[in-house]
């Protein structure tokens, strides 16, 4: 339990640290342009800001502040400018700017008042509400004084206290004077940051972005502030509810119609960084060769996706590897068509699951003829094959939110609002069941299960437009959003930013819906053919038509049943091989073996291989030879140790023989005992884990050992017909007959049609010397297979 708990902490931390990267990702994301303020005349300043903001401006002509100008400050590349007034007070050596940051509809927090005076030593004064995160070092030639929580009057008390205290007289500037003045400051101050690390330019002079160490330290303060620091109380401007709108639709309209720029030489190390920790995270779980395979299996999928994006003339692509999860590859397309989508959707696991059934087929060939594979490790390319056929067809299935399940949703679901919020939830429960066994599916199954009321929020909204969005014409983007955040002017406690992610979300949907159904079809087919022809192209990779015809026969048996259908199949099977095999194909097969081993002298499979076929021919010394080699590159290879047991009997040393035995015995099942025993501590009725062991304790010959744990078992569960059947095959093998007769009938009472049971009551009524008896039971069994 406290392991558990542990776990969960410890994946509850990486996932904070992989949001602070992601975070801090975005922050470098973000290109910020040098201060090109265009001024205007205060006349001209659009009535919705003026309305917005007539408490502000009323409050600054109260303190003899004069609207002097206005501008559209670019702050950012990525964002739609904001809006400055600018104020100035009598002297002309104060002056003040209003910023409002869009939207206004959350001007409580986008809304900074900053007073400002240079000084005559060119020292410039800022008082400010805005916060300051102290990010930055220190600007030598600026006093800065942020007082969040202040009002205008108090801003302007505070200022004009500062300038008192200064031993240095304050500047009387003109207007155009004193923007020359505050531009130099700025740009400035930019380079200044620039030369202590905390920026970089992108185009020197003109354009930057935040280095990735400070914007960790801003993510880091951001997230404390909004954790740990009181709420801001100040009031909030109040406007009319139509003019909001009106603003809103237009900010959104705007964003939709900017181009997310580029940035040039961070993205790489963010995604390398994110590699880094992604493959720590998977260290553990694989061994060094199946990690790079299961990397390259990755970086192909998520590949697939970026080269689709960038093919229907997505920007901005970008991908980020999630540590113990998977990767997530994103790009930005306002207007992407249905059709877009899913061949982005298509385009991650496709590409991988065609490549590892033909590795998988061109690899089976090659074992009957030389080809390129003949010269790879045997077990290299297979476990290249399995990985990319498995990764990429779990991908495939329509669950959401996998691949597959995000085409099922694309294609079927989402054309009603409820079914795909319905078809999302079910999604989540499937991974939430999967999760059971596997605490970071559970955690990843949670989140996605967090986002579903707000899904079926955005369907209720969807539900009530969806008529009057027919109506609209599908390139008439500003009416759909004029409606839609009309709809939304009723919940005052969204934000725009949550707003417009509803706004968009809702045109995307709608976009997707009114497909034609003839490409919904088209679409269906091929993805429906792709995952028919990926899972029967997988079981024909995976699997021999032997193996396929063994899981056939198996349908509907116990596990014990099975392992012992298991044994007589491979009894069989070697049988058939000895008698099969003749000399010509036996020392084939040794040539082929040894040329595997010229190519790859630490194939320890072509070792067995050969040195079975050398058993076979007689050739005793050889097959030690081969077992020998194997144990010396690899000393935990129980196969090495069956293979000299085998070829020590067939010489006639026994002792050796059974040493042997033992030992790939122990190398087998001592981690199986030891794993189940430590399941079995955290949980004493885990009758799974007894079983496991009982079965590795029997196989160890520790028959004492292996009856302690069916006891316990059936303590626990005491008519569970697997157990006893197991107990009592145990029984029979120590030649303790009447146990075993005991609990082969107690299973007989407790399903009448155990042929199994017949069987083996049937063997022990020979072995005892009551043939009647086991004729009886032997008619019993005819019974069943007729």
């Amino acid at each position: 339990m406290l392991s558990d708990i542990a776990l969960a902490l410890f994946v509850g931390l990486i996932f904070f640290l992989a949001w602070i990267a992601y975070a801090s990702y975005k922050g470098t994301q973000s290109i910020q342009t040098c201060p090109q303020f265009e001024l205007a005349d205060p006349e001209e300043l659009p009535p919705i800001i003026r309305e917005a903001l007539q408490d502000y401006i009323q409050e600054l002509q109260s303190l003899n502040f004069k609207l002097i100008s206005y501008y559209h400050i670019f702050i950012t590349q990525n964002e739609p400018p904001a809006w400055e007034l600018r104020f100035q007070d009598p002297t002309s050596s104060k002056y003040c700017s209003l910023f409002a940051l869009q939207p206004f509809c959350e001007m409580q927090q986008t809304s900074i008042v900053e007073m400002v005076t240079f000084l005559q030593d060119s020292t410039a004064l800022f008082t400010t509400n805005a916060k300051n995160y102290g990010s930055f070092k220190p600007f030598p030639s600026e006093i800065k004084q942020n007082l969040v929580h202040a009002s205008i009057n108090d801003l302007f008390q505070a200022h004009n206290s500062q300038l008192s205290k200064s031993t240095v007289s304050p500047i009387a500037l003109e207007p155009d004077a004193f923007h020359t003045k505050l531009m130099e400051h700025y740009k400035a101050h930019i380079t200044f940051c620039v030369n202590s690390g905390n920026f970089h330019w992108i185009e020197e002079g003109k354009t930057y972005r935040h280095s990735f160490k400070n914007a960790v330290r801003l993510a880091i303060k951001i997230v404390l502030e909004n954790w740990f620091s009181p709420k801001d109380n100040r009031t909030t401007p109040t406007i009319n509810q139509n003019t909001q709108v009106e603003y809103e639709v237009q900010t959104f309209l705007e964003s939709r119609a900017s181009k997310t720029a580029e940035t040039k030489g961070q993205s790489k190390w963010i995604v390398l960084a994110s590699l880094a920790a992604f493959t720590a995270s998977f260290a553990t779980q694989f061994e060094p060769i199946a990690l790079l395979i299961f990397i390259g299996a990755i970086i192909l999928h998520e590949g697939g996706h970026l080269l689709a994006m960038l093919l229907f003339g997505y920007s901005a692509p970008s991908v980020l590897f999630i540590p113990f999860l998977g990767a997530l590859a994103t790009a930005r397309k306002e207007n992407a068509s249905l059709t877009e989508k899913f061949w982005i959707s298509l385009a991650g696991p496709l590409p991988g699951l065609i490549l590892g059934l033909g590795i998988a087929i061109v690899g089976n060939f090659s074992q009957e003829s030389t080809s390129f594979f003949s010269n790879w490790n045997e077990s290299i390319w297979k476990e290249t094959s399995i990985i990319l056929i498995i990764l990429n067809l779990f991908n495939l299935l329509p669950i959401y939110p996998l691949d597959g399940g995000q085409i099922a949703d694309l294609l079927v679901f989402s054309r009603n609002p409820y079914l795909g919020c319905m078809y999302k939830s079910f999604g989540a429960l499937v991974l939430c069941l999967l999760g059971l066994s596997n605490p970071l599916m559970l955690i990843f199954s949670i989140v996605i299960a967090a986002s579903i009321p707000a899904s079926f929020k955005i369907a209720r909204w969807r539900s009530e437009l969806r008529q009057d969005l027919r109506k609209i014409p599908e390139p008439d983007e500003a009416a759909a959003a004029q409606l839609i955040f009309t709809k939304l002017k009723d919940t005052p406690e969204l934000s725009y930013a949550q707003k417009k992610a509803i706004a968009s979300g809702i045109l995307e949907l709608q976009r997707t819906e009114t497909a034609p159904w003839l490409s919904r079809i088209g679409l269906s087919i091929i993805y429906l053919l792709c995952l028919v022809v990926g899972i029967g192209g997988g079981i024909y990779s995976l699997f021999s038509p032997r193996q396929l015809e063994a899981i056939v026969q198996d349908l509907g048996k116990s596990e014990s049943q099975k392992r012992e259908a298991q044994f007589r199949r491979s009894v069989e099977n070697f049988k058939q091989y000895a008698s099969q095999q003749n000399k010509a194909s036996l020392r084939q097969e040794i040539k082929t073996e040894t040329q595997k081993i010229q190519n790859n002298p630490h194939d320890s499979t072509a070792y067995l291989r050969r040195g079975y076929a050398r058993l076979a021919l007689q050739d005793i010394e050889g097959s030690i030879a081969d077992a020998n080699l194997v144990i010396n590159q690899f000393p935990n290879t129980f196969e090495s140790y069956y293979l000299r047991s085998q070829a020590h009997q067939l010489a006639g040393n026994l002792n050796q023989a059974k040493a042997d035995r033992q030992k790939g015995n122990e190398i087998r099942w001592l981690p199986k005992i030891a794993k189940a025993t430590q399941e079995i501590k955290q949980n004493p009725e885990n009758i799974e884990a007894l079983m496991r062991r009982s079965n590795a304790k029997q196989n160890m010959g520790d028959h004492n050992g292996a009856l302690q744990d069916y006891n316990t078992a059936l303590k626990i569960k005491p008519q569970n017909t697997d157990t006893l059947m197991k107990r009592a095959l145990l029984y029979q093998q120590q030649e303790r007959y009447p146990e075993a007769l005991k609990d082969l009938n107690l299973v007989l009472s407790i399903d009448p049609n155990n042929a199994w049971a017949y069987e083996s009551r049937a063997e022990i009524y020979f072995d005892m010397g009551h043939p009647d008896k086991a004729k009886a039971d032997l008619t019993k069994l005819e019974e069943f297979f007729n």
